[in-house]
């Protein structure tokens, strides 16, 4: 199924924003092994600071620089997650603006081979869907993801099956009942425990 991935990225970043815009514990555990609350939004920062240059055709060391040099730790607290925050979302207005100025056909060097934009962006959707329901678990909040960004995933991730896990980017897959809905399975795959906590 074809989808509007620059509506899609938008619409994803605007969900994540306001969860970052609701974090009061920046050291908080999250679904994400290993990684804080301030280290998954630093890690999403990240990813949409590298848009920009990969939609430039910048080469991917090069948009591996760009977006580590100069970052400061992680933040905690106050202040400081304060400026996460803000750095979260100059880098969504400066990806976006990227986006709009780059033809939808444009082929990206993506580092594993050159893709159509809106193919690379239906990568970063999951990015940021997925990455958002960890962050909305990590600090209580909704974890509700809208019904086309799940179908969205969904689409993209199904048909590599087994491959998610051996690409190294994912956990092994968590097994589900028959009864689960899409959300959950999508989040499965990606080797996430959906469940409620007990």
């Amino acid at each position: 199924m074809d989808h509007d991935w620059i509506t899609l990225h938008r619409q994803a970043a605007v969900h994540l924003d306001a969860l970052i815009g609701s974090v009061l514990d920046w050291s908080a555990p999250t679904p994400d092994e290993g990684w804080n609350v301030a280290e998954l939004v630093s890690h999403v920062v990240a990813s949409e600071t590298a848009l920009p240059p990969t939609l430039a055709g910048h080469r991917a060391s090069e948009r591996k620089r760009r977006a580590t040099t100069g970052d400061p730790a992680p933040a905690t607290d106050g202040p400081a997650g304060a400026d996460l925050a803000a750095r979260w979302r100059n880098a969504v207005a400066d990806a976006e603006a990227a986006i709009a100025r780059t033809p939808p056909t444009a082929l990206v060097d993506t580092g594993r081979g050159r893709v159509p934009m809106s193919e690379y962006l239906g990568g970063q959707v999951i990015e940021l869907t997925v990455h958002g329901w960890d962050l909305a678990r990590a600090i209580g909040a909704d974890e509700t993801i809208a019904p086309e960004l799940v179908e969205a995933v969904r689409d993209q991730l199904a048909p590599l099956g087994e491959t998610l896990e051996a690409s190294g980017l994912f956990a092994a897959a968590v097994p589900l009942g028959e009864d689960a809905g899409m959300q959950d399975r999508i989040l499965a795959l990606t080797g996430r425990d959906p469940r409620p906590l007990r």
